[in-house]
């Protein structure tokens, strides 16, 4: 039986675009995750003017540490991290 010791609820502390619809993500800190939201972009039309690189780029880190875009779109922290990949903190 494993246990999770990684904090919750997954506070985004620090974001950086990459490239396309992926970004690294820091959570809590201290945890890096490449995150890839073009499944999200491409197949849900609320999220379609994310779409356009100067909208997607436009992002805020919220006072609930999700991020959201032009106040209309917001994804949760949680949500974020457990659709992220772990990668090396060096690169954020």
């Amino acid at each position: 039986m494993t246990t999770n010791t990684s904090k919750e609820p997954h506070t985004i502390t620090r974001i950086k675009d990459v490239k396309g619809l992926t970004m690294l993500v820091e959570f809590d800190g201290s945890r890096t995750r490449q995150v890839d939201l073009s499944k999200l972009v491409l197949s849900r039309p609320s999220y379609g003017k994310l779409r356009d690189p100067k909208v997607f780029k436009q992002y805020s880190i919220t006072g609930n540490g999700g991020i959201s875009w032009a106040r209309d779109i917001e994804i949760t922290g949680p949500t974020l991290y457990h659709m992220g990949d772990d990668t090396d903190v060096s690169n954020l």
